[in-house]
């Protein structure tokens, strides 16, 4: 059948098919044909038997490795310092010792930290291991106090500097003394510090603006009469990690940022905003009162601070000239009184240019909430170191007697 579009072409079709049925039919009868054939089925089994075998070895080395972690052997080598930081995990501590060399894999420490309850004691802080150690090593480790590196506890009322005694000998060790000597530690066999004088380097000549202080902070510390002197107040109380590693630089801005944290979580500078003060210098009234009496008698010191301030008259503080003097005697003679220089609240009205001290939260607190009394006078008149508060000067010089006299001071 035809027509004359081609639709029906039959007997085309046919031919094409009469002709493939030959092509097949000589295929079969063809031996190398069958052969080719014969040999690509085995080939293909081959390789689908290859990779059933791969993937049962695959899973039976899995299956094996159930509950299985890398793991080193022995105490490690070399010095390897960590930080821990604060609320940090155990799964955390483990990822940075295996980043730092220290175990082969977090499981190796996790592992071995399972079966001891001391490890959820584990401390924020810098400790020093070693590198290449077992899970259990680095437990041990870790858990070993001296261990634990770069601790510097700043307490209220410190100031930057030494503290003399009247001898000649250091009566108090000051912020920068002890942020060295927490910095020193032996690395690999070597011992390393960051020295008392390159920080005072660094708090002296380092630019405002790579400080981390407080923007509040910034005009005061510019202003401040000596460089040396100008970062005093701004490291507040609390404990400070140390890396021994740090440079004195890195050492000082890790410090000055948290304490900026901590003067903030204690409310500065917004707690100073009724205080009629800017907030550096609310620092400086905190530093005072911290200085100069006992902390239940903190706000009752910030009242008389603040109604001498009112009223113009010197603030007559011990505190301030010896701070500029480098002593810490309680009382002072008629010299040092007299020796001009701008922390000398005798001879000068209103505040001194910097704070002359670190003070704590409830410092910060009783500044801003003085009592409500006139009081303009105070001194120490028990042996515990409470204050007695007065409104005149005669009711003052009568307690000062009566304290000397019963040998309070």
């Amino acid at each position: 059948m035809s027509d004359d579009l081609g639709l029906f072409d039959e007997e085309a079709g046919d031919s094409r098919s009469r002709k493939s049925r030959d092509k097949g039919q000589a295929g079969k009868d063809d031996p190398a044909a069958r052969r080719r054939k014969r040999l690509i089925t085995l080939v293909g089994g081959a390789v689908v038997l290859a990779v059933v075998a791969a993937g049962a070895i695959y899973g039976v080395r899995e299956i094996m490795s159930i509950g299985g972690y890398e793991d080193y052997e022995g105490e490690g080598s070399g010095s390897v310092v960590i930080e821990v930081a604060d609320g940090a995990s155990l799964g955390q501590i483990a990822q940075t010792m295996t980043e730092e060399g220290v175990v082969a894999s977090p499981r190796a420490f996790t592992t071995a930290a399972e079966g001891n309850p001391a490890s959820t004691g584990i401390q924020p802080g810098f400790y020093l291991l070693r590198s290449e150690m077992s899970g259990a090593a680095a437990l041990n480790q870790i858990l070993d106090e001296d261990a634990r590196l770069g601790q510097a506890e700043v307490q209220g009322g410190m100031l930057l500097h030494d503290t003399m005694a009247g001898d000649g000998s250091v009566q108090s060790q000051g912020i920068i003394t002890i942020l060295s000597e927490a910095s020193c530690a032996e690395l690999d066999g070597e011992q390393q510090c960051v020295s008392a004088d390159e920080l005072w380097a660094a708090a002296e000549n380092t630019d405002v603006g790579e400080l981390n202080i407080p923007d509040w902070a910034v005009a005061g510390v510019t202003a401040a009469p000596e460089q040396r002197r100008r970062l005093e107040g701004l490291i507040a109380p609390g404990l400070y990690h140390i890396n021994p590693s740090w440079s004195a630089e890195e050492l000082l801005n890790s410090v000055l940022s948290t304490s900026s944290t901590r003067l903030q979580a204690a409310g500065m500078p917004e707690i100073s905003d009724d205080s009629g003060f800017s907030p550096y210098e609310f620092l400086i009234v905190a530093s005072l009162i911290e200085k100069e009496g006992i902390q239940s008698d903190f706000p009752s010191i910030a009242t008389v601070l603040y109604n001498r301030l009112r009223t113009d008259h010197e603030l007559r503080l011990d505190s301030t000239v010896n701070y500029f003097a480098g002593t810490g005697s309680i009382r002072t003679d008629g010299n040092v009184r007299a020796t001009e220089n701008p922390y000398n609240t005798y001879l000068n009205t209103g505040l001194p240019p910097t704070p002359v001290s670190s003070p704590h939260t409830p410092a910060l607190e009783a500044a801003a909430n003085p009592v409500d009394e006139t009081w303009e006078y105070f001194v120490k008149c028990e042996t515990d170191g409470t204050s007695c508060f007065n409104d005149t000067l005669e009711e003052h010089d009568a307690d000062v007697l009566d304290a000397v006299e019963r040998g309070v001071w």
